[in-house]
């Protein structure tokens, strides 16, 4: 059972670079599964694969979420950078 796009690189989610490393995400598809009520369901996460550490590979994973937005919208969640955002900082 295959929905589309299992990976998603582009910018337009506005993901947050990796906190641990500093390297670039994406939002992948984490898990296909098939729910009694709903039917059919994706969740998704944040990984990063950054390649370019000095002591290996980052491999940070986040938790899966039921859509792309929450999984983007936690992944954002950090302390003080989206009051910092919306004062127009970076």
């Amino acid at each position: 059972m295959k929905f589309g796009p299992t990976r998603e690189n582009d910018d337009s989610w506005g993901l947050l670079p990796c906190p641990f490393c500093g390297g670039a995400v994406t939002l992948e598809l984490a898990k296909e599964s098939i729910d009694v009520i709903y039917g059919p369901r994706r969740w998704w996460g944040v990984v990063c694969r950054n390649t370019g550490n000095v002591g290996g590979t980052c491999c940070m994973e986040q938790v899966p979420s039921a859509s792309k937005r929450a999984a983007v919208s936690r992944w954002n969640m950090r302390n003080g950078v989206s009051e910092r955002l919306q004062e127009g900082e970076e």
